[in-house]
């Protein structure tokens, strides 16, 4: 990783499946050691269950989030924590009344790539069939169910 300062006109935003994600640092940012994302939830949005390859730190600074992890379901609170094992079936969604914010670190970095080429998907309508298959099996994304 090399010193640098980065301006707020450098942050990539990302809109997937109803989620605003900014990326604070990414794997160019870190050398690939790690990302840093800021995800904004709307009311009654989320991610399906998935996994991916890399480990997550998530941490929530606002509003209320539901977490599954593998089985087991959790309210999160603003403070609130979890660590998500590479390889560990997750999902979150707001069940809340008002927006949810939470900082997401993902190591090693480079998940963002992933997001950023799903939104592109997304916006083209091709977030079905081979094109997403590809995509999931170039990041190491498995997408068990769909969000509820």
């Amino acid at each position: 990783m090399e010193p640098r300062t980065i301006v707020s006109d450098e942050t990539q935003r990302i809109s997937l499946v109803g989620l605003d994600i900014l990326v604070r640092f990414g794997a160019r940012d870190t050398g690939g050691a790690l990302s840093l994302l800021e995800q904004h939830v709307p009311e009654g949005v989320g991610s399906p269950l998935h996994t991916i390859r890399e480990d997550k730190l998530l941490l929530v600074t606002a509003g209320q989030l539901s977490l599954q992890l593998g089985s087991q379901k959790h309210r999160l609170e603003p403070g609130d924590r979890a660590t998500i094992p590479g390889g560990t079936p997750h999902r979150f969604w707001n069940e809340g009344a008002a927006e949810a914010r939470l900082l997401m670190l993902i190591l090693p970095g480079g998940h963002e790539l992933y997001l950023s080429e799903a939104a592109r998907l997304e916006a083209r309508q091709e977030l079905t069939g081979p094109a997403l298959q590809q995509l999931l099996e170039t990041y190491g994304v498995s997408i068990l169910e769909r969000s509820e």
